[in-house]
This record gives C-alpha cells, structure tokens and sequence, in this order.
C-alpha cells in the first residue's frame, strides 16, 4: 500500500473536479421541485451514471410510497405530486396591503413555497383568517380551528406539532422560520418533517396545506396581526397518492463478499443536502474503476430515501455488508469543519481509530471534530434489527440554523470540498484495501483504563451506574477489537483489556451500595426484548386513534435484548454521551415500553418471568 500522502495526492489529481461540481448541479436541477416525478427521473440519472461508468450489480428497484409499506418502521410517505401547470398561491385579502406584501406565496416564482405533501385545497381555495400560534395557549389551539395558522419555529419542531395542528382542525399552516430571520431574511425553509409520528404522514393522517414564507414576510405579518384583522386566500394545486420511490444501488467487486456500504441520500431540494453527497461516492468509485485500484472488500454504494429507503435497503440486501458510512451534508458554506462521528458501543469498530488518525494527521486548514456516536437517522445501522447491527459512522459538517433552507448558508464550500474529500476518499480507498492493521489491543487496553480511571472518579455516580459504564466501555473496546479481526482475518487479543475490566469491576462492586427508587426497582424488574417490526417511530401497526410518540432513546432501544434488565439498558445506555437519565424520564421509557408491546413492537416479562 502507498503511504497515505501519496495516496491523497494520487486521489486529488485524478479528481474531476469540474464533473464532480456538474454532477452535483444536475442532480439539484432535477430535484429542487421536489416532487415525485421528478424523483422518478432523478434516481434514474443516478442509475443511468453508475451505469455508464462500469459499475457492477446496478440496479433501480422501486418501493411502495403508499403510507403503509416500510421498514424498521419507517412507513414511506405517500407520493406527492404538484400541478406544475397551476399556481398554487397564497395571498393577503382586502384593500390595505401589508409591509410583506399582498402575495405572501407562489410556486410559479418559488418552488418551495408550496410545500411538500401539502393535500390540494378545495375548488376555490381557502379564505380564512389568520393566527398567530405564539398568541395561543400552549394546551388549547381551539381558537385555530377554521383558520390559517402561523407558525414561525425552525421545521424539524414541527414533527412534534402536526398532531396537534390537525386536532384543532386548523384550515392550513403559514411557516416561516424566525430563527434565520437576520442570516437570512428573504430565504424559505422546507418543511418535510410533517408527521404525526415519525417524520411524514401516513396514509390515514390527516392533512392540511402547508406554505412556506420568508422570515420577513413572517414578522411583517406578526407585526399586521398586532394591530388588525388579516384574512388570507390560498390555492394549493397538487396530488398526494400511491406511487413509488427509489434506491439505486451498485458495487465495485472486491476480493471478498464482505461489503463496506458508503450512503448518500437523494430526494432532497439542496445541492448541500445531498446532490453533493451523490456526486462525492460517484466520483469516488469512478476513480477507483479509473485507477484500477485492487480491492479486498466490495464497495458498494447506495443512493435512496434518507432512513426510510436505507433502511428497506439495510434489511432486505444488507447481509454482506459489514461497515456502513453515511455521506450527508459534507462542507457547508456556513460550517465547514469536519465533524466524525463514531460508530456505538454496542456494535463499534476499529474504523474510530483508523478515521481518527488518518484525517486527524491530513486534513490541512479545517478543525477534525470527534462526535460521539448515535442512531440518529445517519447511523441508524448499528441497531441490531439490521443483521445485528451493522457499524455506522457519519463524516459531515454541521448545518446549523441554515438545515433545510435555500440560503447561501446552506450551500456547499467548494473549497472545503477541494480539501477534504480527497482525504477521505484516501481513507474510504483505505478501508477498502486493508490487509493488515496494527496492533490495537494496547491502544483499547489505554483507553478503556483511561475511561475507567474517570468513571470510577466520578462522585455522582452509584455503584451501580458506574458498573454498567463499565460493561460498556468493555464492550466498545472488545468489539472494535473484533471487528479489526474480522477485517484482516487476523486476532487482536483482548485480554489485557478483559483483565482491567474485571479489575475495575471488583472496585465497582466492592463500593456500599445504593437503595434504588421505586421506579428504579420497576426498571430493574423489566426484561423486555425489542420485536421484528424496529424502532416504533411511524407506528403504522398502531390504529390511527391510539398513536402517540414514543421517545425511548435509541440507544436503549437497541440493548433490549430480553438478558439484560430494563434498567442496565437505560445505564448502559448512559455511557455514549454522558447523559443522566431523571427519575422521570425512566418512568416515561417504562410508560413507552408498554405502550409499544402492547402492539407487539417488544415484549415484556418481569424478574419472576412473567409478562
């Protein structure tokens, strides 16, 4: 293998650069409308690329977007499709015009103001007044009902709202996030995050047109509000039905059948968020099929709906696949740093390290920036459903107040561009290529005494909490351990780390013990086994009238594996980043765990075995 600066410099001046950039932009242009037609020939120009370049196993294969079908439960939305001949509007009524002006929305000059998966409005549009949420009680919208709604947060708020939004019955929502409003005051945000449960809408929720405005428009209209009456008119031309979505997926053959899976979503109207990312793995595997580079492990790369498509992807074809990274958002204008996230404790690998080092010692200008891990909707493929989880680590840069928007903000740095994705396509050739890695059992050994020395330092925690960090950390180290070996066919021993574990241990287990709380001991009395259906996020198995959201974290999710209690989960658990699980947020996992089994997304038994 060459050393990794030769290799940077092979990879940077065999990158297109230009092509890269036109790659990235045609993708945009195909999808910056969002709808479903338009995916149709986006993932198409995606197949058609791989294609042409000679990549192996290509293939366009589509999934139902009914509101029904899904996986991990994540039930894809339903297909949604503007009139593209018809202006869906929303506009100011009556003779004052207000400092936004009278039109607050049109698609024919703004795509994005008529917002996606929005249902269309009756024949004749909607006239109806206008309120502002923040002027309403928290726990009554009543006052919306009829009406148009403004609602002024940053969008992935409301997720958590639309339930409520459709309960009060209001007529249509007004969005405009006031977060960005000095950033970027005459930019829309999207709004896709819309679902009752989960991220989008099922096919039995119900719907209501939502249009996206400025954030001056938004204060101008705030301001109107304060001192009279405003009606608005809207128009919403467009189709939500059953259709289909698409993954596209190709390889480049390796000397095993064990495959490193690089992700990159597309559907998404931001040449940030993810043309870019498309483009990257493109021009990555064009490369390698240029320079003829000899692999051990099958790359394949895989281009879909972001969680839901990857995650039908991960389950039905993802049993060859033994590491995963996750391409979204890499080198935005407004925070090009470099932030690497780790793969979790519970289904870790050697790649912390070797990603660790390597950018750390070649990526020249920019701040490298550990993250700890998670299952967020990037590295959600470390959860055991997923052939007992397969490790995820996610290499991107932080999108701040700018996620979602069509500011500038929000697009990418070109130069941060030129200067780490040579890098990391180095290190993805890297993993790609190994045949040997050093020895890291010293290294695991090192830094399992080092977090050990801390927990054991640590005042605010029991014993017994301090324990289950422990079995964690034991975990992380013994199975990146593991993984190194599964990689080279060659064993790292973990016995130097097996014999501090025990004795750090001992030193737990002698300390007086703690008299745990009621809810402890109902914690503690739980044995509960997560079942087939995932994470419940969508809750499609659930009638409509009884969802609720569930918000047991990930992490926890994934340890229920029936051996261990309730509560060593919710400890364990704690390890990742540091959290402190409150007495009442205990009660309310116990409360969401048996609200999930009792539609059959775990099961429950007590410490005397029964359920």
């Amino acid at each position: 293998m060459k050393n990794a600066k030769a290799k940077i410099k092979d990879v940077a001046e065999n990158f297109d650069f230009p092509e890269f950039q036109n790659t990235a932009y045609t993708l945009w242009e195909i999808e910056k409308g969002s709808s479903y037609e338009d995916f149709a020939r986006s993932s198409q120009y995606c197949y058609d690329k791989l294609a042409a370049a000679g990549f192996s196993d290509v293939r366009r294969y589509a999934h139902k977007a009914d509101g029904v079908s899904g996986s991990f439960d994540c039930v894809m939305p339903q297909a949604w499709f503007p009139d593209r001949k018809k202006r869906s509007f929303l506009e100011v009524v009556g003779d004052e015009v207000p400092g936004c002006g009278r039109v607050l929305a049109d698609s024919f000059e703004r795509p994005l103001s008529a917002n996606i998966w929005s249902p269309a409005t009756p024949k004749g549009g909607i006239t109806a007044e206008l309120v502002d949420l923040d002027t309403l009680p928290e726990d009554d919208w009543s006052a919306a009902r009829g009406k148009w709604a403004l609602y002024t947060a940053p969008g992935g708020r409301l997720e958590s709202l639309t339930r409520k939004l459709a309960a009060a019955g209001v007529a249509g929502l007004v969005a405009g996030d006031l977060s960005t409003a000095v950033e970027m005051p005459d930019e829309l945000e999207w709004y896709n995050g819309n679902g009752h449960c989960g991220w989008y809408l099922t096919k039995e929720d119900p719907r209501f047109p939502v249009f996206a405005i400025t954030p001056r428009q938004a204060i101008a209209l705030r301001r109107e509000l304060a001192r009279r009456k405003i009606v608005l008119h809207g128009e919403m031309y467009a189709r939500v039905r059953d259709g289909e979505i698409w993954t596209v997926t190709g390889t480049i053959p390796g000397e095993s059948k064990d495959e490193i899976a690089l992700l990159a979503h597309i559907y998404e109207p931001f040449v940030g968020d993810d043309a870019v990312g498309f483009a990257h793995l493109f021009e990555f595997g064009r490369q390698l099929l240029a320079r003829k580079v000899r692999l051990r492990k099958t790359l394949r790369l895989v281009f879909s709906m972001e969680l839901y498509g990857f995650a039908a992807f991960l389950k039905e074809h993802g049993q060859n696949v033994i590491l995963a990274a996750n391409f979204d958002g890499v080198a935005y204008l407004n925070a090009p740093d470099l932030l690497v996230r780790r793969t979790p404790f519970f289904a870790a690998s050697f790649s912390d390290w070797l990603n660790w080092d390597f950018l750390t010692k070649n990526i020249k200008g920019y701040q490298v920036i550990p993250e700890a891990a998670s299952l967020s909707d990037d590295t959600f493929g470390a959860d055991p459903y997923f052939h007992g989880g397969i490790p995820t680590f996610w290499l991107h840069s932080p999108s701040g107040k700018a996620h979602h928007s069509t500011g500038y903000l929000f697009s990418p740095d070109w130069n941060a561009v030129r200067a780490q994705l040579p890098v990391i396509d180095a290190l993805l050739e890297e993993l790609l290529c190994l045949e040997e890695l050093p020895d890291y059992g010293p290294r695991a050994a090192k830094e399992f005494r080092s977090a050990a020395r801390s927990i054991m330092a640590r005042k605010d925690l029991s014993p017994f909490r301090k324990r289950m960090r422990l079995e964690a950390e034991h975990l992380r180290q013994t199975t990146r351990l593991a993984s190194a070996a599964r990689f080279t066919g060659r064993r790292t021993s973990s016995d130097e780390v097996d014999a501090l574990f025990e004795t750090f241990l001992a030193k737990a287990d002698a300390l007086p013990a703690c008299e745990p709380t009621e809810i402890e001991r109902k914690a503690a009395s739980m044995f509960v086994r997560a079942g087939k259906f995932g994470y419940p996020f969508s809750l499609g198995r659930i009638p409509r009238a009884e969802r609720r959201p569930v918000r047991i974290p990930r992490a926890v999710w994934a340890l229920l594996d029936g051996k261990r209690s309730l509560l060593e989960c919710i400890r364990m658990a704690e390890a990742e980043n540091d959290a402190v699980t409150s007495q009442e947020k205990i009660a309310k996992i116990i409360e969401d765990i048996e609200y999930a089994s009792r539609y059959g997304y775990a099961s429950v038994k007590t410490k005397k075995g029964k359920k």
